[in-house]
């Protein structure tokens, strides 16, 4: 397959992700709130699952989110390379890619 359609496809299944966590994130905060005091032991559910299975549900879908943004950094490498070197003026190539490592880890 072409780089443009790995692109696609991964930003596609990006925003079905994102979506999926503001979803469960919404539901978590404020359909099944935590229950304190005199509540306790009686759990609220929504389609069977309470707020502990859609917060197991909100952690994969943050999970897979981070996998394909590190795809998509990777799919776009040399963008981030060529724009982190023009900060440091007109580097030759040699010296771009040490500058781009450098900040990258300056970065994580």
């Amino acid at each position: 397959m072409k780089r443009n359609t790995w692109n696609f496809i991964v930003d596609g299944l990006l925003l079905v992700l994102f979506g999926g966590l503001l979803w469960t994130g919404f539901l978590i905060h404020f359909i099944l709130p935590p229950r304190h005091g005199r509540f306790r032991g009686t759990e609220q559910l929504l389609g069977g699952w309470d707020r502990h299975d859609y917060g197991d549900v909100h952690f994969y879908l943050a999970i897979g989110t981070l996998v394909l943004i590190l795809v998509h950094v990777w799919l776009h490498w040399s963008w981030v390379c060529g724009t982190l070197s023009s900060f440091g003026g007109q580097a030759p190539v040699k010296y771009r890619r040490r500058i781009m490592y450098g900040v990258l880890f300056l970065l994580i």
